[in-house]
């Protein structure tokens, strides 16, 4: 999940407006197509400290790409403390 954050950050950094939405949409959907079955594993509870710690930046990522593009509804996707 590292690797998926990393990616994704890649993807959006130095882009403005719509463009870093659109960029990390496409690096997501790659990161899919190229690790099958590990969107599913994020989909999925887990009391295991690593997993949760390894998935953490996600949420920032998302919710930094759309406060970049002026998104409204970034509140619904940060993560609470």
């Amino acid at each position: 999940m590292r690797a998926l954050s990393a990616r994704l950050r890649r993807a959006a950094t130095g882009l403005e407006r719509g463009r870093p939405l659109r960029a990390v949409a496409l690096a997501y959907r790659a990161y899919a197509g190229a690790h099958p079955g590990v969107h599913d594993a994020l989909q999925l509870p887990t009391d295991d400290p690593e997993h949760r710690d390894a998935a953490a930046d996600l949420p920032d990522v998302l919710a930094a790409v759309l406060r970049a593009t002026d998104w409204r509804a970034t509140r619904r996707f940060t993560r609470r403390a």
